[in-house]
């Protein structure tokens, strides 16, 4: 290829000679790359020379303009830089010649080196003024310390939230080198630049930890509680406690919605803006249960639950056997119980059943032998009961065929007893029907009364210790008999019965005694009430040891006392007639004059003190 490049000489009018380089269409250049200059050997150095010049040129230049204005004729640099900041060189920082002398004249008190800047000054060198210049100039680089920072998403923060402290000597202002995705949560690498005002720049890394709210949190049913925390996305790799944002419900969930599956709304506020999420209430859990090795008796069967204890869930399960277990063969099996929930989360609970044989008969207890009088009423089942020791307490049959309570003689008493198993148990016991003997009565009264009197005591003392004996040692009760000889037994031997006791047996005890005693019963309420009459030699007294809540001496009141009681008790309760009896049975009794007079039927008056008896039930 070829190619013209012409460098033509010229000659002015003043005959100066000069060249100029003129493109043409045809240039010849070798295939080696050479130009060919037309013009001769001498045209060709001058051309070489003038490039020369021209180079040196080119670097007076820049030397001067580096160095000179430093030098002065007169030995004085013109301009002193110095760093932004500083102190006031010596004026002997202006010259060139070390060792020379020199002081300002200006007075540089109170100079503001503290921003960027030319400052004249004159100093005086050699006897002469000269003007300087102090150049403040800021060529150090910003420092600063840099710390993490933690948002969440849709927050933004500017350059100057990740600096903690700034070291330089003027203004700094702190931008991002590429402003960081303020959308993406997760960790991110920011560059910071702090550039201060000489243009000095510093980079330094940070880094932004962006945390999300997750769109949708799943919990296990029967959860006890979800905090808000739980609904932060922490970047990756971070694990930081306390976590470093502020969370809240605005509206959370309650422990019946983590009871319940099913998909509840939230509302998080986090550093102060609001988010809306989704709690997943869900069953995914079997339930749970301990097993329960069991042993069972032959022939008995057991639900699926008594194989396992201390079961939960958090929804509706049931339980049912994997395989039925066998009940009829004595022995040892594995019993495999499935628990499984409403939403189909099943688990298997392993455990032991032993089948034992039962060859042990019912045991029969409370069978004693007992002696009863002609006429008395048998119990044969007071107190008796038959225990199983597979089967619990099992009925039992009485045989008494062979007793007859009206003849006096020993008698056998057979009782029976079966288990589920055919185990059959019996015990024999005897009764003896005995004729009772007025003998046998005084014995107990006569042991009663050595322990309660003395043959020293006067009759009213006597009459008294009897009636508080028989009042508070025998109990209240429903006995019904009502033969004398036979309830006065009965509560002197039971200590148990009712008013007809309390009477039979007062009497036995004031006639053993040898107090004069009859008895005195109601007419006209609507129950029956017996109690004595006493004479001590003094006249008949009303005597009743039947309990009732009275300011009375029961042991021996009046006539008068009884008619105000009967009186206040009517008033007051069901009862009526309580102290009412046909008069023309008994003899005259202490108070009858004071309320009847001759013959008449008026009651007593109402200066009767009738408000001090207060009524005792059960009597």
């Amino acid at each position: 290829m070829t190619k013209e490049l012409t460098i033509c000489y010229y000659q002015s009018r003043e005959n100066t000679p000069y060249y100029a380089i003129q493109a043409r269409r045809r240039v010849n250049i070798s295939h080696a790359g050479k130009v060919r200059l037309y013009g001769g050997k001498n045209l060709r150095k001058t051309v070489l020379i003038l490039i020369i010049l021209l180079i040196l040129a080119a670097l007076a230049v820049i030397i001067a303009t580096a160095i000179l204005p430093n030098l002065t004729g007169n030995g004085v640099k013109p301009v002193v830089t110095i760093e932004i900041g500083g102190e006031v060189p010596p004026a002997e920082t202006f010259l060139q010649k070390p060792g020379e002398t020199a002081e300002y004249e200006t007075d540089i008190t109170g100079l503001d080196l503290s921003r960027i800047g030319d400052i004249p000054l004159t100093i005086i060198y050699k006897g002469d003024p000269v003007d300087v210049t102090l150049r403040v100039a800021d060529t150090t680089k910003p420092e600063a310390t840099i710390r993490e920072q933690y948002i969440i998403i849709g927050e933004t923060l500017a350059a100057e939230a990740f600096v903690i402290e700034i070291i330089d000597a003027t203004e700094v202002t702190v931008t991002y080198k590429r402003a960081p995705d303020f959308t993406r949560p997760g960790a991110q690498n920011v560059t910071i630049i702090l550039e201060d005002q000489g243009g000095n720049k510093t980079e330094k890394s940070a880094q932004l930890l962006i945390y999300g709210i997750t769109p949708m949190l799943q919990a296990e049913a029967g959860t006890i509680e979800i905090f808000p925390q739980h609904f932060l996305i922490e970047p990756s790799g971070i694990d930081l406690r306390p976590i470093p944002i502020d969370v809240s419900f605005e509206r959370g969930v309650t422990q019946s919605q983590l009871a319940s599956p099913g998909e509840y709304d939230v509302t998080i506020r986090a550093n102060g803006l609001q988010f809306n999420s989704v709690v997943k209430v869900a069953d995914t859990a079997p339930p749970v249960a301990m097993a329960v090795d069991r042993s069972l008796w032959l022939g008995k069967t057991a639900e699926p639950s008594y194989f396992i204890t201390n079961a939960y869930d958090a929804s509706e399960y049931s339980v049912r056997f994997k395989t039925d277990p066998d009940f009829t063969n004595p022995g040892t099996q594995v019993i495999t119980v499935i628990l499984e929930d409403i939403w189909g989360n099943a688990a298997e609970v392993t455990s032991s059943l032993v089948i034992m044989e039962d060859d042990l008969p019912p045991v029969i207890n409370g069978v004693v032998n007992q002696t009863i009088f002609i006429g008395d009423t048998i119990s044969y089942r007071n107190g008796v009961t038959a225990v199983d020791n597979v089967d619990g307490e099992v009925e039992y049959t009485i045989d008494s065929s062979a007793v007859n309570p009206r003849r006096v003689g020993t008698y056998n008493v057979t009782y029976s007893a079966s288990d589920s198993s055919g185990n059959t148990a019996t015990r024999t016991v005897t009764l003896s029907v005995v004729e009772l003997t007025y003998d046998m009565v005084y014995a107990l009264a006569d042991e009663v009364l050595a322990s309660i009197i003395r043959p020293d005591m006067d009759p009213v003392e006597k009459v008294r210790r009897i009636q508080r004996w028989v009042n508070s040692s025998i109990t209240y009760a429903g006995y019904r008999d009502r033969e004398t000889l036979r309830a006065a037994y009965a509560g002197l031997r039971s200590r148990h019965g009712n008013c007809f006791t309390y009477y039979a047996v007062s009497e036995v005890l004031l006639t053993r005694a040898g107090i004069d005693n009859m008895r005195i019963t109601r007419v006209g309420g609507r129950t029956n009430h017996f109690w004595n009459l006493v004479n001590v030699g003094t006249g008949w007294y009303h005597y009743d040891a039947t309990p009732i809540m009275s300011t009375l001496n029961l042991y021996m009141f009046t006539s008068v006392d009884a008619v105000a009681y009967t009186r206040r008790i009517t008033a007051n309760t069901i009862y009526t007639n309580y102290y009412v009896y046909d008069r023309s049975l008994y003899p005259p009794i202490v108070g009858d004059d004071e309320l009847y007079g001759d013959e008449s039927e008026d009651l007593v008056d109402d200066d009767i003190d009738d408000g001090s008896i207060t009524y005792f039930p059960g009597n």
